[in-house]
């Protein structure tokens, strides 16, 4: 049955919880059932960056960013029209965005308890201290990007708390190319929760090795109500918006260093080939290879670091500001004397005479009571905000082309 993710219910730091069909995903499910003798429906972890970009840690390419309004990485399958797995739903007049993820038989939206506990009333100061500590996670994700683990060292470990010397015996000795042995990433669940220590060090996320660790009975996170529907196109709350509003938002939301990545992991693997082949050819010692080795690392990761503020560049100057502005935009119909459902509800009939102060992002924005909003993305206001981060994307667009 087909999974959806409400993109407009997340927010940046949430953990999406999934899994798929499949011996791998069964295995992990196995394990930790075993484990910690508690049923697991979950085999895969993945921490969301922004409402439609997640980095998580996959078998096969190791640590990656997806983009789920691109349909790229483990989570976004592919398509020929990147849009048809974007669904626009017009609910009491606000739009929500629905993005499908492929493959996945079950997944749930998990968040933080302080993050929930909030008002709603604090969105906005919420929203800006999450992205104020997205800032170091960043940072730390330099270190993993692209790093990649073992599939059947990490089954193993998630049936048994193995000792960390084990755990790296069985790693080293699963690996093929000597290559691959030198660097190796977390797993999923313990990508995840390395990079939520550090915006909440007072809790264990450091120790969460498996996607049950996230909905345990430990009482830290929280599952995201109505976040993921499981069902057909058709099962979507409210009614089918046009199509436009769905390409728009991949023209917006795409990131050429996120779809780049795979370029950017075959560049990785080409130069872990390196230090070893120019030793070789040098005097074929160890301390050679070490001097080799070391310099690499370096090198490599002065260029995962350049990665990495791309990406956060990408975040900030346009996902960042599309989410922005689909939840301002909803939040102004909501409370807007020109819409219909308003006007009834408070039996306005004159509605000519009516003026209404809206705050908004802290800022106070007065409507004219006259006008009349189709839905949210048609507003009177923030319908010419759409056009002119349209005009930003494409200018930002053309400029990379041409450097």
């Amino acid at each position: 049955m087909p999974t959806f993710l409400d993109l407009t219910a997340a927010q940046p730091l949430d953990v999406l919880l999934s899994t798929q069909k499949g011996v791998t995903s069964a295995v992990i499910r196995a394990g930790q059932t075993i484990s910690r003798r508690k049923r697991a429906r979950y085999s895969h972890a993945a921490l969301l960056l922004s409402n439609s970009v997640l980095v998580e840690a996959i078998g096969k390419g190791g640590t990656i960013l997806c983009n789920l309004a691109s349909s790229k990485g483990d989570l976004g399958g592919s398509s020929n029209d990147r849009s048809m797995h974007l669904h626009c739903r017009l609910v009491d007049g606000e739009v929500r965005i629905y993005a499908l993820l492929p493959n996945k038989t079950a997944a749930t939206l998990v968040r933080h308890k302080s993050q929930e506990d909030m008002p709603t009333a604090n969105y906005w100061r919420r929203l800006d201290d999450l992205l104020v500590a997205r800032s170091p996670v960043l940072g730390l994700l330099v270190d993993v990007y692209l790093a990649s683990y073992s599939i059947p060292a990490r089954l193993i470990g998630s049936v048994a708390d193995l000792p960390t010397p084990i755990q790296s015996f069985l790693e080293r000795g699963f690996k093929a190319d000597r290559a691959k042995k030198r660097r190796t990433g977390p797993f999923c669940s313990e990508l995840v929760g390395l990079l939520l220590a550090e915006v909440y060090p007072d809790t264990t996320d450091h120790v969460r090795k498996a996607p049950i660790d996230f909905i345990d009975d430990q009482g830290d996170y929280v599952v995201v109500e109505s976040a993921v529907v499981e069902g057909q196109v058709d099962d979507l709350p409210g009614t089918a918006y046009p199509t436009w509003l769905a390409t728009d938002l991949v023209n917006l939301l795409w990131s050429a260093r996120i779809e780049g990545q795979d370029l950017a992991r075959k560049v990785v693997e080409v130069l872990s080939l390196l230090p070893p082949v120019v030793a070789h050819t040098s005097d074929g010692s160890q301390e050679r290879l070490q001097m080799w080795e070391q310099l690499y690392e370096e090198k490599l990761r002065e260029q995962r670091t350049n990665w990495v503020q791309e990406i956060e560049s990408e975040l900030t100057n346009h996902f960042d500001a599309c989410w922005r502005w689909l939840r301002a935009s909803n939040e102004c119909y909501r409370v807007c004397p020109g819409g219909d459902d308003w006007l009834r509800a408070r039996r306005i009939k004159h509605a000519a005479r009516y003026v209404v102060g809206v705050r908004l992002g802290g800022g106070v924005l007065t409507r004219d009571p006259t006008v009349r909003c189709a839905d949210a993305v048609r507003c009177t206001v923030y319908g010419h905000e759409l056009e002119d981060m349209r005009t930003a994307r494409l200018n930002a667009t053309t400029s990379s082309a041409t450097e």
